[in-house]
C-alpha cells in the first residue's frame, strides 16, 4: 500500500503528493492516509518524498538505518516514470 501522512499531521497538501497518489490510484494501488510512526519509517520496504521542484525522490536511509535494500524500491521507480510521463505530456507549453 501506499500510505501518506494524514494533512492533519502537518503534511503539506501539494500538488505533486496529490498527482503521485492519483496515480497509484490508477495503477491499482491501495493508498490511505495514516499516521505515519518511526517504527513505519524502519520498517518500510519503500520511501520517497515529493515536492514541486524535486518531484519524487527516493529515500534509502533514515537514523542510518536502510530502507528497504538501500537502494530505490521498483514501486517507486514505476511512480517516477509515470510522473514524468505525466508532467512532460500534459499541460500547456511554454514557450523558452
Amino acid at each position: 500500500a501506499l500510505v501518506t501522512p494524514k494533512l492533519s499531521s502537518g503534511a503539506l497538501n501539494g500538488i505533486t503528493r496529490t498527482t503521485v497518489i492519483e496515480l497509484a490510484r490508477k495503477a491499482g494501488w491501495e493508498t490511505r492516509e495514516d499516521d505515519v510512526r518511526r517504527y513505519d519509517l524502519f520498517t518500510c520496504e519503500e520511501m520517497f518524498l515529493t515536492g514541486t521542484g524535486a518531484e519524487i525522490i527516493p529515500v534509502i536511509e533514515v537514523d542510518g538505518r536502510l530502507v528497504g535494500n538501500g537502494k530505490p524500491g521498483k514501486k517507486t521507480a514505476e511512480l517516477i516514470q509515470s510522473y514524468r510521463k505525466l508532467v512532460t505530456t500534459t499541460g500547456t507549453p511554454i514557450p523558452a
